[in-house]
């Protein structure tokens, strides 16, 4: 390997993001007689990724500083998900293990991803390759809701067989379609990709300050994104990221990046990619706007992770009821036909579930995190500088704020890319400091090559300095 060739590690991280992607199809579509390998083949990767990063013994950045917020949270709570196996309410040690895979798996990837880029440049350009790359997985939904519900394409993943089960439906003989789940083998992979990339696109688009020139593709993206979102009938996608907006232009504010200028621009370039998805998704509208004026109520909606949580609070045992008690697969990993171990209490928001799975410790420790990363991220984004990051940080805010009591745990779309997204805020904070103490007229490769000896500091590998939770 040369040296300036790119890392396994980093190599096994891209290729998870990929894999993210196709899993679904691969599932529903190619090998469906192997649902389960291929659904684990991405958290082995990441495991091999993890060791890969370990054993390289890169020197301990200058970004670790700011994280040690969230390296005690995670190191207690390795502690208590470690104790949790042994959790005697639990129906199984082997479900017990898949809950500690699903809980301590991906934040990792936050002590790992901000080694993962060399420059702003670095950094920019591989976002938007990953997001050029990702526009026809996104667009598939167009294409898969203009088909009927009955075709091939329009399966839902089945558990039960080797067959698909007919997708879901917006609700309405009028509107015989289906509600569309991509390459994913669900609606909720699908609308979680679709808010990821929506948030990529407004974060490059607002790096260079929502000029034409230059964020042509930022625009197309944008535009797919938000037509897709359309086509799965999910409401969370659309009222999270207009509840979140002011969050994103105020950190863009704090941060110098915007001004009124600016906000025009953005005013105009907005009302053209919704004067597009007006013209190309049409039907698709219709069919979301009766779905959310039929379904149950938005208000009810978006405080149940709240109202369910604290009904659990007085239900669930103190310790919880074991890690992945209530996952999907329980059933099938229990060998039953009953769900004797919930004694008769059902939940569906994942507040609720963390906590009937591991008590009022458990709930803690995993909400203490998500809130540090959302106040952290806020923080450093109004304390950058460079465009890009301050334009990435008020995304990654707007993203940690819709997922501060959504379904990350027991969805793995959101959880790599949850966690990812917190390595990508941690990579911006390491990248600035050293650029900022960079002589002037240093090359960024230079910037790179000399990180080593401005990150002074014990080896990754030299007992664990990093404090990754290796899990």
């Amino acid at each position: 390997m040369t040296v300036n060739s790119t890392p396994l590690w980093q190599r096994l991280i891209w290729t998870v993001l990929f894999l993210l992607v196709c899993e679904g199809a691969l599932r529903k579509w190619v090998f469906p007689g192997f649902q389960a390998q291929i659904y684990l083949i991405k958290d082995g990767l990441l495991f091999v990724a993890y060791l890969a990063f370990f054993i390289s013994r890169l020197p301990a950045g200058v970004h670790l500083k700011v994280m040690t917020g969230l390296k005690s949270l995670l190191t207690l709570s390795l502690v208590y998900f470690t104790l949790q196996l042994f959790n005697p309410n639990s129906p199984s040690l082997l479900l017990s293990f898949v809950g500690f895979k699903n809980y301590l798996l991906y934040p990792p990837l936050a002590f790992v991803v901000p080694y993962m880029f060399s420059s702003s440049t670095d950094l920019e350009n591989k976002l938007r390759r990953y997001a050029l790359i990702m526009i026809p997985f996104a667009a598939l939904g167009l294409v898969q809701f203009a088909l009927g519900p009955d075709h091939w394409i329009n399966g839902y993943l089945s558990h039960d067989s080797e067959n698909l089960r007919q997708a879901a439906m917006f609700g309405t003989a009028e509107f015989t379609k289906a509600r569309t789940s991509g390459t994913f083998s669900y609606v909720s992979g699908f609308a979680t990709f679709l808010t990821v990339l929506f948030c990529l696109g407004v974060g490059l688009a607002t790096t260079h300050k929502w000029r034409i020139s230059g964020n042509s593709w930022a625009l197309l993206l944008l535009g797919v994104t938000t037509a897709a979102i359309f086509t799965t009938g999910s409401r969370g996608p659309i009222y999270g990221l207009i509840i979140t907006s002011p969050l994103m232009f105020f950190i863009w504010r704090m941060g110098g990046l915007i001004s009124l200028k600016t906000a025009l621009r953005i005013g105009v370039a907005l009302a053209i990619v919704s004067a597009a998805v007006t013209l190309i998704a049409s039907n698709a509208i219709e069919a979301y706007n009766y779905r959310a004026e039929h379904s149950d109520d938005p208000i009810v909606r978006i405080f149940s992770p709240v109202t369910e949580a604290y009904g659990v609070l007085f239900l669930a045992p103190v310790i919880g009821a074991g890690m992945a008690s209530t996952a999907s697969s329980a059933i099938t990993i229990v060998g039953t036909d009953s769900w004797w171990w919930l004694q008769g209490v059902f939940v569906e928001s994942e507040t609720a579930r963390v906590l009937q799975e591991t008590g009022i410790i458990g709930f803690i420790l995993i909400y203490a995190a998500r809130a540090w990363l959302l106040i952290k991220a806020i923080t450093l984004g109004i304390q950058f500088r460079t465009p890009i990051y301050v334009a990435m940080s008020g995304v990654i805010a707007a993203f940690f704020t819709q997922f501060a009591v959504g379904t990350v745990i027991n969805n793995p779309t959101a959880g790599i890319y949850y966690w990812f997204s917190a390595g990508l805020l941690f990579a911006m904070y390491r990248l600035e400091v050293l650029e900022a103490r960079a002589p002037a007229g240093l090359g960024t490769h230079q910037v790179n090559k000399a990180s080593g000896a401005r990150e002074l500091a014990r080896p990754v590998g030299a007992s664990g300095q990093l404090g990754i939770p290796l899990v």
